[in-house]
């Protein structure tokens, strides 16, 4: 009789065993489920729940094979465009406490990557996606997001894009280390490569101080890849992806124009009659990098300068998604007023410069002291303070750019700013009728 017992016991174990195995393969993220008569796609800490499509495809994406969310990626290859602009949009839910950010994948031979709207072209570019993520920033999980991507074909006949595929990648944080370069970073935005998109870098530059009572930060951000950095830092734009993606093939793509119009037309005409052309506040720079549309040069006839060449900002440059991304809605503000202060080209002791008096500017055009930015140009004591005392700290080692601007302007002339060569160097720049690289800082708690 023992043994009957025995032996059932033993048999019952396995039963218990078997049932736990088959448990956990059907219920593994990287499973197929049966929900309601329609399947649901598992890729690990990543639910796909649909995948739609508008505009100019005839597809829809249960016409396509293989389109299903596998190991970590979504297969879109055999979508033919047509003429026009296409909108695919995945919907996923986040299964883990970690973030996740997405990369578009394609065949460069089909695809164009260095502008949007050359006849002849086809060009993808999508939303940059981080998950998950709640209203404060804080990481979640269940949390349900939109990944839209776009794909505008140009060609003039329809078009399959082959290799077309987007690919989920899992962090455990939002700060990353370069440990072959030696330094920190996060990702905000993204720019289409050669072939797939690419992630901006975002260089983690300097530690606050606010011991000293200022929002100057005077300590560098020395690079210990076991020592994670904590509490308030400044980041500013690194070039890691943009030297061979411009708007056009040749000029960079955040390339902008520091004034608007030469003062004596633009700047008269909107009631600026006492602003110089190198003011900061009124400047198209200020404009482009806060999501403004400025135009990106200007021509010069009979003492007047005209708008020409792309109208855009960096926000859809870089794309930059406003509603969703983790580290743009935990930017620290600083004010315009704050950023008039050691201002002037000293390393050292730097003073503070006026704020301009705009009361009797047109409606639209009255900036104040209290308006908020989220991201500003790096004064001359800040670039020299923060990013490094020697050049080659600060060097600019893409596209065609010569220089980068900087906020402070000269005071002794109203139309030359300072900026720093692609060398490194420190230098004074003319505003009226140039443009260079704008490279946006900003500051955030880590």
């Amino acid at each position: 009789m023992s043994k009957i017992i025995k032996m059932y016991s033993i048999f019952m174990c396995f039963v218990l065993v078997s049932c736990l195995i088959i448990y956990g393969v059907l219920s593994s993220p990287t499973g197929i489920v049966q929900i309601g008569g329609s399947l649901t796609y598992f890729v690990p800490a990543l639910q796909v729940t649909a995948v739609s499509s508008s505009g100019a495809t005839t597809d829809t994406y249960t016409d396509l094979a293989g389109g299903v969310a596998i190991d970590g990626s979504v297969d879109l290859s055999g979508i033919t465009f047509n003429t026009g602009e296409t909108t695919l949009t995945i919907s996923m839910t986040s299964l883990s406490a970690n973030y996740i950010k997405n990369i578009v994948n394609y065949d460069s031979g089909t695809v164009s990557y260095n502008t949007t709207g050359t006849s002849g072209t086809l060009f993808v570019h999508s939303t940059s996606l981080y998950l998950p993520q709640n209203a404060s920033g804080e990481l979640t999980s269940g949390e349900s997001k939109d990944l839209t991507i776009y794909v505008n074909n140009n060609t003039g006949s329809p078009t399959t894009i082959s290799g077309l595929q987007v690919s989920f990648e899992e962090k455990a944080s939002l700060l990353q280390a370069d440990t072959e370069n030696q330094y920190w970073y996060v990702e905000m935005g993204t720019v289409m490569g050669q072939t797939q998109s690419e992630y901006i870098r975002w260089k983690y530059i300097a530690s606050v101080d606010d011991s000293s009572g200022s929002d100057v930060a005077t300590k560098y951000a020395t690079f210990d890849a076991d020592t994670t950095p904590t509490g308030e830092g400044y980041f500013y734009l690194e070039t890691n992806v943009l030297s061979a993606i411009g708007k056009d093939g040749t000029n960079d793509i955040i390339e902008v124009s520091f004034n608007n119009e030469h003062r004596n037309n633009y700047h008269q005409q909107h009631g600026w009659t006492n602003v110089q052309a190198n003011d900061y506040a009124t400047s198209n720079v200020r404009q482009y990098i806060n999501g403004n549309d400025a135009y990106d040069n200007y021509t010069h006839s009979n003492s007047t300068y005209t708008p020409s060449g792309r109208l855009s900002n960096m926000y859809d440059d870089l794309n930059i998604d406003t509603a969703n991304d983790i580290i743009y809605n935990q930017i620290i503000t600083r004010s315009l007023g704050e950023l008039y202060q050691d201002n002037t080209s000293s390393s050292t002791n730097p003073s503070d410069v006026t704020f301009p008096d705009l009361s009797g500017a047109d409606a639209g055009y009255q900036y104040q002291e209290t308006d908020e930015d989220a991201f500003w140009l790096l004064s001359y004591y800040e670039v020299y303070n923060l990013v490094g005392s020697s050049s080659s700290d600060r060097v600019w080692p893409t596209g065609s750019a010569n220089y980068y601007w900087l906020r402070s302007l000269f005071l002794s002339r109203g139309n030359v700013v300072y900026g720093v060569y692609e060398s490194g160097n420190l230098t004074t720049i003319n505003v009226i009728g140039s443009f260079s690289a704008a490279r946006a800082a900003f500051k955030f708690s880590i």
